[in-house]
Protein backbone atom coordinates (compact mmCIF):
# COMPACT_ATOMS: atom_id res chain seq x y z
CA UNK A 1 0.00 0.00 0.00
CA UNK A 2 1.29 3.35 -0.88
CA UNK A 3 0.75 6.70 1.16
CA UNK A 4 -1.72 8.06 -0.81
CA UNK A 5 -3.33 4.87 -0.42
CA UNK A 6 -3.52 5.13 3.17
CA UNK A 7 -4.49 8.48 3.38
CA UNK A 8 -7.76 8.25 1.60
CA UNK A 9 -8.37 4.92 4.52
CA UNK A 10 -8.36 7.95 7.36
CA UNK A 11 -11.62 9.08 8.87
CA UNK A 12 -11.52 12.24 11.05
CA UNK A 13 -13.51 12.54 14.54
CA UNK A 14 -14.80 16.01 13.90
CA UNK A 15 -15.97 18.06 16.96
CA UNK A 16 -19.51 18.99 16.68
CA UNK A 17 -19.40 22.15 18.48
CA UNK A 18 -16.75 23.51 16.40
CA UNK A 19 -17.07 21.66 13.20
CA UNK A 20 -12.87 21.12 13.48
CA UNK A 21 -11.31 17.80 13.04
CA UNK A 22 -9.76 17.00 16.35
CA UNK A 23 -8.63 13.25 16.18
CA UNK A 24 -8.04 10.72 13.07
CA UNK A 25 -8.76 6.92 12.92
CA UNK A 26 -7.09 4.52 11.13
CA UNK A 27 -8.35 0.83 10.61
CA UNK A 28 -5.93 -1.65 12.17
CA UNK A 29 -4.79 -3.05 9.33
CA UNK A 30 -4.56 0.12 7.80
CA UNK A 31 -1.87 0.89 10.67
CA UNK A 32 -0.18 -2.16 10.43
CA UNK A 33 0.51 -1.61 6.20
CA UNK A 34 1.18 2.46 7.21
CA UNK A 35 4.26 1.00 10.25
CA UNK A 36 5.24 -1.67 7.33
CA UNK A 37 6.11 0.86 4.88
CA UNK A 38 7.49 3.54 7.92
CA UNK A 39 9.79 0.58 9.00
CA UNK A 40 10.88 0.74 5.14
CA UNK A 41 11.63 3.87 5.36
CA UNK A 42 13.94 3.33 8.18
CA UNK A 43 15.39 0.33 6.92
CA UNK A 44 16.44 2.23 3.13
CA UNK A 45 13.99 0.09 1.25
CA UNK A 46 12.00 1.66 -1.59
CA UNK A 47 8.26 1.62 0.27
CA UNK A 48 6.99 4.23 -2.91
CA UNK A 49 7.26 7.09 -0.58
CA UNK A 50 9.00 9.59 -2.86
CA UNK A 51 10.84 13.23 -1.15
CA UNK A 52 11.83 15.93 -3.78
CA UNK A 53 14.24 17.14 -0.86
CA UNK A 54 16.69 14.57 0.47
CA UNK A 55 18.65 16.66 2.93
CA UNK A 56 17.87 16.71 6.73
CA UNK A 57 16.28 19.33 8.57
CA UNK A 58 18.66 21.40 11.11
CA UNK A 59 19.04 20.08 14.79
CA UNK A 60 16.75 22.40 16.85
CA UNK A 61 14.47 23.79 13.74
CA UNK A 62 11.93 24.67 15.93
CA UNK A 63 13.23 25.78 19.04
CA UNK A 64 11.94 28.36 20.99
CA UNK A 65 8.48 28.32 18.91
CA UNK A 66 6.52 26.11 21.37
CA UNK A 67 6.64 24.65 24.80
CA UNK A 68 5.37 21.51 25.21
CA UNK A 69 2.38 21.81 28.35
CA UNK A 70 2.97 20.08 31.69
CA UNK A 71 -0.13 18.09 31.42
CA UNK A 72 0.63 16.47 28.28
CA UNK A 73 1.05 13.15 29.60
CA UNK A 74 -2.19 13.19 31.99
CA UNK A 75 -5.41 11.15 31.09
CA UNK A 76 -7.70 12.25 27.77
CA UNK A 77 -11.06 13.85 28.82
CA UNK A 78 -14.05 11.65 28.58
CA UNK A 79 -15.14 13.23 25.64
CA UNK A 80 -12.16 12.19 23.16
CA UNK A 81 -11.78 8.71 24.86
CA UNK A 82 -15.64 8.82 23.58
CA UNK A 83 -15.00 9.92 20.55
CA UNK A 84 -12.29 7.90 19.87
CA UNK A 85 -14.45 4.72 20.89
CA UNK A 86 -17.24 5.85 19.06
CA UNK A 87 -19.49 6.62 22.00
CA UNK A 88 -20.77 9.96 20.90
Amino acid sequence: MQVDEILGKVRFVVDPASGDRSAVLIDYAVWEELLTLLEGMAEGNDTGFKSSDQSLRPFGLCAGEFTVPDDFDSPLPDYVIEDFEGRR
